[in-house]
């Protein structure tokens, strides 16, 4: 079991394989996502088109899930999101190019949903008690954001955490 107040790392998808990325952070009972990408099948897996990232640890605390943060635009970290949104109904954070990708994406699979599309720019965005900082980078994915998850402290000053990592289906 963990405590509200453990900052915990959470891989759904992507740690460890190429593809399919989907990572939780928790803080003080809050959860974040970043990425929600999909994997691409080998030869070994006939007639299926896409694998999706299994969502059930975070639907079953969606309530708490402050948002999802978009590292770039690639199908391995946004991919998922038409398929997989209505799961999660959370606000939905990224660079101005990455969101524009996605808006393309959303529309191309005909999307029903009204998906709240946050920008962000250089800085840090506050989802209730953790921050995200996003820092520009250049090379081959123009426009892309780094994410740095932390945690306020007394003062609003940014303080250094300890993770620990929790298997999904393990509390």
């Amino acid at each position: 079991m963990y405590r509200n107040s453990d900052l915990l790392f959470v891989p759904l998808g992507g740690s460890g394989e190429i593809g399919m990325n989907a990572n939780l952070y928790h803080y003080d009972g809050s959860w974040l996502m970043v990425d929600l990408g999909i994997s691409f099948p080998d030869d070994s897996m006939p007639g299926i088109d896409v694998i999706l990232p299994d969502l059930s640890f975070i639907e079953a605390r969606a309530d708490s899930l402050a948002g999802l943060v978009l590292t770039h635009g690639h199908e391995d970290h946004l991919g998922a999101i038409p398929y997989m949104w209505s799961r999660l109904r959370c606000p939905v954070y990224g660079s101005a190019f990455t969101l524009a990708l996605l808006r393309r994406k959303l529309a191309e699979n005909g999307n029903k949903h009204d998906i709240p599309l946050i920008e962000m720019s250089p800085g840090a965005v506050h989802l209730r008690r953790a921050f995200v900082r996003a820092v520009p980078l250049r090379g081959r994915a123009p426009a892309s954001v780094v994410g740095r998850v932390g945690r306020r402290g007394p003062a609003n000053r940014q303080r250094p955490s300890r993770c620990r990592g929790v298997l999904p289906g393990h509390p």
